[in-house]
């Protein structure tokens, strides 16, 4: 059986064509009549069943057949014996030239299926799609990822090609043009946009030496990342995204959050008379004032259960702090004016007047015994404790142990780094 990907790549250097792309692969699935009660969970169990009737399409006239005695292949590496059950029961009823003709207008498969002569039917998913069409009443079942096989298609653009081959070509890779393929029963490949960008139009007007090693689609399929779909890279990297900034409506104003420069301290004064009396501004506003709207303390949706049982403190958290600054970037106030250079230039006019109080950038100093407080409520900093596992048999592996090494192993910070930051737009 031809490997899928040989055409696109034997015929790069002779068309002079960028280098290749995945861009959509088929997959096997099977159609069977309701009594079968097929899933992808029990699917090779219900095929093996002696009383269960099983049609394929034709090895070596058509590429289905070839692919599901893949499978088949694939299945006794699973399940030893399989290949051969397999192998004697199939019926090739469709694809080859002894193969069932079409009845009154109905796929081959399908007919067999209504007549009673195959109970299941293994095909590619775009067949099984268009027989569930004919026959509703059938089930479909994916293969199971284990024994799963099928064509992978790839595309590649003429280097002499008009501009706008590039443009559909990307089309076809992007989650829009992926889910058309969708619909029709194909597998979307999640090729991130860069990738897509640079498999395409990489090298276009340069001659190619015919020598480049471009196993491209299996970039595709096993690259780092994959599979992780990336459905709005199209339109937030290539400007056809909309950010909160691109909102303008009638009469908008802009809000600039004011931020501690202290990583702990009290809070003595927040003077903000200045920047009240600046232009523009429409008000400047504290965690009082707020109190006084009825806003109340952000909920902390998490909670750990402890190692002794305890609830997990939960510290309440202000929109806007008032009493105390615990880290550099503590929101103490927000400046509201008609302009976004107005709202910054107020907010910068804010005087947090702070008593500063000591402290730590670790989190082992943090818990460590001395170590300033930041909330009262909390004691050693610590809102819980809590473990895996059976403590003794840990204390005792470790006491059986010819050697023992200790070392410190942190848990890093992880943050992500957004385009846009968290924003609204109120009206």
């Amino acid at each position: 059986m031809p490997r899928p990907r040989s055409r696109p790549r034997a015929r790069l250097s002779a068309l002079r064509a960028s280098r290749v792309a995945m861009f959509t692969r088929n997959t096997l699935c099977a159609v069977a009549v309701p009594k079968v009660g097929l899933t992808t969970a029990n699917f090779l169990e219900r095929l093996l069943d002696p009383s269960v009737k099983l049609g394929t399409s034709t090895p070596k006239a058509d590429p289905a057949g070839d692919y599901t005695w893949e499978m088949f292949r694939r299945a006794d590496a699973l399940r030893p014996g399989s290949y051969e059950i397999l192998d004697k029961k199939a019926q090739q009823i469709v694809g080859g030239p002894t193969s069932n003709a079409p009845v009154e207008g109905k796929d081959p498969a399908v007919a067999a299926l209504a007549a009673g002569k195959v109970d299941v039917v293994i095909g590619y998913c775009t067949s099984g799609k268009l027989r569930l069409v004919q026959m509703p009443e059938l089930h479909v079942a994916a293969v199971p990822s284990e024994i799963a096989t099928g064509p992978e298609y790839g595309l590649a653009v003429l280097k002499s090609a008009d501009p706008r081959a590039l443009d559909l070509a990307l089309f076809m890779l992007s989650p829009e043009g992926q889910q058309i393929f969708s619909n029709y029963g194909l597998a979307p490949v999640g090729l991130p946009a860069r990738e897509r960008l640079a498999l395409l139009s990489s090298d276009r007007g340069s001659a190619m030496d015919g020598n480049i090693e471009i196993d491209q689609l299996a970039l595709a399929k096993f690259g780092i990342g994959q599979p992780v779909p990336r459905n709005e890279d199209p339109m937030l990297v290539c400007g056809q995204g909309q950010y909160t900034d691109d909102i303008n409506l009638p009469g908008q104003a802009y809000a600039v959050i004011v931020r501690s420069r202290y990583a702990h301290g009290v809070i003595d004064a927040i003077d903000s008379e200045e920047a009240r009396a600046m232009p523009g501004v429409l008000g400047v506003y504290t965690g009082p004032d707020l109190s006084a709207a009825g806003m109340k303390p952000m909920p902390l949706g998490m909670a750990i259960p402890t190692r002794d049982g305890t609830p997990m403190h939960r510290p309440a958290r202000s929109v806007l702090t008032s009493d105390r600054v615990r880290y550099v970037g503590d929101p103490v106030a927000i400046v509201v004016a008609e302009t976004a250079a107005q709202a910054k230039d107020a907010a910068e006019a804010v005087v947090l007047d702070v008593e500063t109080l000591p402290a730590v950038t670790r989190a082992s100093e943090a818990a460590a015994p001395g170590a300033p407080q930041l909330h009262d409520e909390v004691p050693g900093n610590v809102a819980a404790e809590f473990h895996y596992g059976d403590a003794d048999k840990v204390a005792a592996a470790f006491a059986d142990a010819a050697h023992v090494t200790r070392l410190p192993i942190p848990s890093n910070r992880i943050v992500v780094c957004p385009m846009e930051p968290c924003s609204a737009i109120a009206d």
